[in-house]
């Protein structure tokens, strides 16, 4: 699919993926660094959710994805912005994020480069947008981390089914686990230091929800 722009040949059912409009952003993540990326029109939110983003910006909606992705290349090849970063580098950069307004400054000025450069652009087909992205519900508690200066930790090893803890909320490659410690009436105590797991350790492996109290089902059915 990333190389359709490149005369890879596609089913049926991918070329009919394609032929929608597809949005072209920039992503800042807590370390201050960014990538560009592409979304299908259907995945605008979630896209970005999957990422692990701290910021992101649309700057672009195309007519379709061969367009987007030339679009994306050209960024990369002009701008020099890459379109990749790797799990292992964004759970470095949650768990010692720069300050919100560091990577606010260094977003803002990575967006103005790439809307700048997209201005000059010849091949049109496409349409820029100035649009900020709104973290969807299960990434809020990361958008939230970058305000309050809290501190995660990152697990030494997936915790034991004995193990008193309890899913908080998951956004892209990562689950954001807490205390699951009971207060008077039933509410949970605020966990003092949440832990942030790799979910990429899960990749190609069996896994089944865990019911009781607190245990967010659904949450956990969405993370896959």
């Amino acid at each position: 699919m990333h190389r359709v722009h490149r005369g890879s040949e596609l089913t049926e059912a991918a070329r009919a993926y394609i032929d929608y409009p597809h949005w072209l952003y920039v992503a800042t993540f807590p370390d201050g660094t960014s990538k560009v990326g592409t979304a299908h029109e259907r995945s605008k939110t979630s896209r970005l959710d999957q990422q692990a983003v701290a910021l992101a910006d649309y700057v672009a909606l195309a007519d379709d994805g061969v367009l987007v992705r030339e679009l994306e290349d050209a960024v990369t090849q002009h701008v020099r912005l890459t379109q990749f970063k790797r799990v292992t580098t964004k759970l470095t950069s949650w768990l010692a994020p720069e300050s919100f307004e560091t990577v606010a400054r260094k977003h803002e000025q990575t967006v103005a480069k790439v809307a700048e450069f997209l201005d000059g652009f010849e091949n049109r087909g496409f349409a820029p947008v100035e649009e900020a992205w709104s973290p969807g519900e299960f990434s809020a508690p990361f958008a939230e981390h970058l305000d309050d200066g809290s501190l995660w930790e990152a697990p030494d090893q997936w915790p034991s089914e004995s193990a008193t803890g309890r899913v908080v909320s998951g956004s892209g490659p990562f689950l954001l686990t807490g205390s699951a410690q009971n207060l008077s009436e039933g509410t949970l105590a605020p966990p003092e230091v949440r832990s942030l797991v790799n979910m990429t350790a899960l990749k190609n492996r069996a896994c089944r929800t865990v019911s009781g109290a607190n245990s967010r089902r659904e949450e956990q059915i969405r993370l896959f």
